[in-house]
């Protein structure tokens, strides 16, 4: 499942945006893995933190349900 496909199904259950970076970080903290850019100058720098919210409903996405 693309970012985008995330973002397309959390827009319509959620009537709300969420930026690729907040994706990413709510998979980081569901243990899926994530990949860092090789142009990213702090490697462990978070850009969006997820909220709470963001990351139930982005492993409910990814989970099918």
């Amino acid at each position: 499942m693309t970012y985008k496909d995330i973002q397309d199904i959390y827009m319509e259950r959620t009537h709300k945006g969420i930026s690729t970076c907040a994706i990413a970080d709510a998979r980081r903290k569901l243990g899926y893995p994530v990949k860092v850019s090789k142009g990213r100058i702090d490697k462990d720098k978070i850009q969006k933190s997820a909220t709470d919210q963001e990351v139930n409903e982005v492993d409910k996405i990814l989970k099918g349900k």
